[in-house]
């Protein structure tokens, strides 16, 4: 049997007094809605994560923690964010993943240090054009949402190399996504695609390819160009025609 013990948010508020040199602070799964005021004044904090603790919004302080370079917000029912948070020009991590978020403030573009960026799990319908400015992101995670349109735009993001469109409801890529070389993983699953681009072919470094669960009548042959590919997952129908090379990349 486990030993637990339970703190109160006066005690941990007045530990974090203690140590206003904190530089990493992980709370999870506690102080729903309570999260302690103290937590805003960790003037060195570089890392911050506080997922699942009944967070709606966050208080403008969030702008005290100029020192931030990673962020992680997941599973709160989060709506909207104050000003403050797009000041943190530090930050190259953002974590919001399932939250109650509709919309991205166009401020996302302010943040020109991500390289990670995560809304999975969101109710967005559009995305920001100042999005596609992000010039340095490597990881745009953005499925599971209520997406029907991804802009050419998308292509502006030559760093990216892993792409989540998965659970949305796109009926249609831009040809510009095929441009993305750098591409390492893409998912497309459960969208609403009725044809993939023979341009996949330029996408010369991916390794997972997902576009299962749409509705798709064939494949493109140029699938088999891609050289560097080790995981495909496409429907069942479609298996018994690739050839050997690639069916044996959908065994795992």
């Amino acid at each position: 049997m486990r030993d637990y013990f339970v703190i109160s948010i006066e005690f941990f508020a007045n530990l974090l007094s203690r140590i206003p040199n904190l530089k990493k602070l992980f709370l999870y799964d506690c102080f729903k809605k309570n999260v302690p005021a103290e937590v805003w004044k960790l003037e060195n904090l570089e890392i911050l994560c506080l997922m699942n603790v009944g967070l709606t919004t966050l208080p403008k302080e969030i702008g005290n923690l100029k020192r931030l370079t990673k962020l992680f917000l997941n599973q709160n029912p989060i709506k909207s964010f104050p000003k403050e948070l797009w000041t943190l020009k530090s930050l190259t991590e953002l974590g919001l993943n399932n939250n109650s978020l509709t919309s991205i403030p166009k401020e996302i573009g302010n943040l020109k240090n991500l390289n990670e960026l995560v809304f999975s799990k969101n109710k967005l319908k559009t995305l920001p054009k100042e999005l596609w400015t992000l010039k340095n992101l490597e990881e745009l995670l953005i499925g599971d949402n209520q997406l029907t349109d991804l802009p050419k735009e998308i292509g502006k993001l030559k760093n990216l190399k892993q792409l989540e469109l998965q659970g949305n409801q796109l009926t249609d890529l831009p040809e510009e996504l095929w441009t993305l070389e750098n591409l390492r993983n893409l998912n497309l699953q459960k969208n609403r695609l009725t044809k993939i681009s023979p341009n996949i072919k330029n996408l010369k470094n991916l390794e997972r390819l997902y576009i299962d669960k749409n509705r798709l009548s064939d494949l493109p042959k140029e699938i088999e160009d891609i050289r560097s590919l080790k995981r495909l997952r496409v429907d069942d129908k479609f298996k018994k025609y690739l050839p050997n090379n690639l069916r044996d990349k959908t065994k795992w």
